[in-house]
């Protein structure tokens, strides 16, 4: 289990153990954003600060400047940000730099406070914004959305 807590700490957690095993550092304020693959575990803060632990010691960070509320690996070494600047943004993991940038502000509010990816098609997105609106978005063509519920 993966968990995060207000402090910053990421703590992981093994069936049946109360306390951490391990606490990955590096998050120094609290944040919703946590996600955990094959590829390793990503995180993000209210201060706009992203972290990549490919493995359980070392943390590659990059500051995204808005308050990062959703992160998820959408390939090996790619994740999509989003946050309070109503951007959809795509690190790039290797080069650990914004590769693309697409302004998602069809959320009427600007807010996006969610991103999942297809398991089966990692070119389709949902994103759930503070217009409470869900979007269908195609990575390959983010101008527009593709539907919304």
């Amino acid at each position: 289990i993966c968990a995060r807590t207000d402090e910053g700490p990421i703590c992981l957690f093994s069936e049946g153990n109360e306390f951490p095993v391990h606490l990955l550092e590096g998050n120094l304020n609290g944040g919703f954003a946590l996600e955990w693959s094959s590829f390793g575990i990503l995180s993000g803060d209210f201060n706009g600060n992203a972290f990549y632990w490919p493995d359980n010691s070392k943390v590659q960070t990059l500051n995204y400047g808005s308050n990062i509320e959703d992160i998820k690996i959408v390939e090996k070494d790619l994740a999509v940000i989003v946050g309070d600047n109503g951007f959809m943004s795509f690190w790039d993991l290797r080069t650990n730099s914004i590769v693309y940038q697409a302004d998602i502000s069809g959320h009427e509010k600007r807010e996006v406070y969610s991103v999942s990816v297809n398991p089966s098609q990692n070119q389709l997105l949902l994103t759930g914004g503070e217009d409470e609106a869900v979007k269908i978005w195609d990575r390959r063509n983010l101008s527009a959305q593709l539907h919304k519920f």
